[in-house]
C-alpha cells in the first residue's frame, strides 16, 4: 500500500470536494484501489454541518450568534461526523480516504490530532485537549483544530480541519460544535503573525503527511487510545 497526497489548492468548492471523496471511496470499496489518498484543501468560505443536523435547523442555529441568514457564508450539510465548523481560505482541510479494517475509529481520530498537535508544536503552538468535545485546544477557550469523519465499509471520508489564517469575520458569528465557552484560534494569532505564505503553508502540509503517516501505519499496540 502506498499514499497518494493531492493539494487541491484554495477556494475549493466543497461540493465538489466531496463529490472526488466519494469516488475515490467507491474505488476503494468496489475497485479494490490499493493507494490511500490524503488530500489538502481551503476550501471558498463556507460552514459545514455534520450529517446529524441534516433536519434540524435548530441545531444548526445554536452554532451562531447571528441569525443564519445574516452569516458571511452559506451552510452545507455533508457526511462527516460532529456539529458546525468554517471551512475556508486560511483553514486547512485535511481529508482522507483510508482503509482502517484493522485500526479503530477513535484510534484513527486520535492519530489525526496527535499528527496535528505534533506539527503544531513545531512551531512552538502547544495544543491539549477537551474530554466534552474532540479537536485540539489551546488552554480551555480556544480551538485551533477539530475532527470529524465518516467510515463506511471500512474506508473513511472526510478528516479534520486545521486552522491557519482565516479571516476573523467568518469565524466571529460560530460558536464552534457549539460550544458557548470557545472560539477559534489560528496558527498565525498564536504565532502573532498575519498571515503565512504558499511556501510556508507547504512545509506546514509536509509536516502534518509525515507525523500522520507515520502514526498510521504503526502496530496496532502502539497506536494511544483516547
Amino acid at each position: 500500500m502506498y499514499f497518494q497526497i493531492e493539494d487541491w489548492g484554495v477556494n475549493f468548492p466543497i461540493k465538489k470536494a466531496v463529490a472526488i471523496q466519494d469516488e475515490y471511496w467507491a474505488e476503494k470499496v468496489f475497485k479494490n484501489k490499493e493507494n490511500d489518498q490524503l488530500i489538502f484543501v481551503e476550501h471558498e468560505p463556507v460552514y459545514t454541518a455534520g450529517a446529524s443536523l441534516a433536519k434540524n435547523l435548530a441545531g444548526i442555529q445554536r452554532c451562531f450568534k447571528k441569525e443564519i441568514w445574516e452569516l458571511p457564508a452559506p451552510i452545507e450539510i455533508i457526511g462527516r461526523g460532529g456539529l458546525v465548523t468554517y471551512q475556508g481560505p486560511g483553514i486547512l482541510s485535511v481529508y482522507c480516504i483510508f482503509e482502517i479494517k484493522n485500526m479503530s475509529i477513535s484510534n484513527f481520530e486520535n492519530a489525526l490530532l496527535d499528527s496535528a498537535a505534533a506539527c503544531l508544536k513545531t512551531y512552538g503552538v502547544e495544543t491539549r485537549r477537551r474530554k466534552d468535545n474532540p479537536g485540539l485546544y489551546i488552554g480551555k477557550e480556544k480551538k485551533i483544530a477539530s475532527v470529524g469523519l465518516q467510515i463506511s465499509r471500512g474506508v473513511t471520508r472526510y478528516g479534520m480541519t486545521v486552522s491557519l489564517d482565516p479571516e476573523e469575520k467568518y469565524l466571529e458569528p460560530l460558536i464552534p460544535c457549539g460550544l458557548k465557552d470557545v472560539r477559534i484560534t489560528s496558527m498565525a494569532e498564536e504565532l502573532n503573525v498575519k498571515s503565512f505564505s504558499e511556501s510556508e503553508k507547504d512545509e506546514i502540509k509536509i509536516k502534518l503527511a509525515t507525523e500522520l503517516i507515520s502514526r498510521y501505519h504503526k502496530p496496532r499496540s502502539e497506536r494511544m487510545p483516547l
